[in-house]
Formats: structure tokens, C-alpha cells, sequence
């Protein structure tokens, strides 16, 4: 599983490019996406995948499945080796913005996540 990360100063379009560059395509491909950023709209983003692409069908579009920051810090969000049956699956592309919201560097790793930090 890679993990990417979108750094740069404030308001320097860090949300915009994952939304452009990884959340859409991956809405058009099929997959389930979900996230915690603000103000997506999963009709809009399908409406104007199926814009770009005529070839698209709209029972073939992905997911989005809106999470609360709180909700990242459920102990059945994230899969662990004791856990398959969580929120997130297989397959599904986490995308979570303003992470130190949710996973501060003044917060212990949860014991269950320590496979999200390198």
C-alpha cells in the first residue's frame, strides 16, 4: 500500500491537486474513495467525469464516502492484521487532508495503525 503525501504552505492547493490528480480519476476508474476533505460533492465529481469521458457509464463510477476526522480515529477504521472487517477495505483509496488533525505528532500511534507510519 503507498503513501503519498501533498505538502506545501497554507492555501498553496494541496486539497485541489488530490482532488484533481488522484480523487477523480479514481472516482472514473471504479474505486471507492474515501475522505475526509470538506465540500466534495460525489454527484458533481461523477457528473463531470462522465463530461470528460463519453465513454464512461454511470453504474461503473466509483464511490465517495464523506468520514468525520473522529471517524479516522475509530479502532474499525483502518484494516489491522486482527482486523479484515473494518470501514476501509481492500481496494479503497483513504485520502485524508489536514492529517495532523487527525494523527498530531503530540498523539500516540494507535497500536492498530502503526502500519500507516514508515
Amino acid at each position: 500500500m503507498p503513501i503519498t503525501a501533498y505538502v506545501g504552505v497554507p492555501r498553496s492547493g494541496k486539497s485541489y491537486e488530490v482532488v484533481k490528480s488522484v480523487i477523480v480519476p479514481a472516482i472514473a476508474s471504479g474505486r471507492r474513495v474515501v475522505s475526509n476533505i470538506y465540500g466534495l460533492n460525489e454527484q458533481k465529481i461523477k457528473d463531470y467525469c462522465l463530461k470528460q469521458n463519453k465513454k464512461l457509464m454511470h453504474e461503473k463510477l466509483g464511490l465517495l464516502v464523506h468520514v468525520e476526522n473522529g471517524q479516522c480515529l475509530d479502532e474499525d477504521f483502518l484494516p489491522s492484521m486482527e482486523n479484515q472487517s473494518t470501514f476501509c477495505q481492500a481496494g479503497d483509496l483513504v485520502v485524508i487532508d489536514e492529517v495532523w488533525r487527525v494523527w498530531g505528532s503530540d498523539k500516540d500511534i494507535p497500536k492498530k495503525s502503526s502500519f500507516v507510519y514508515c
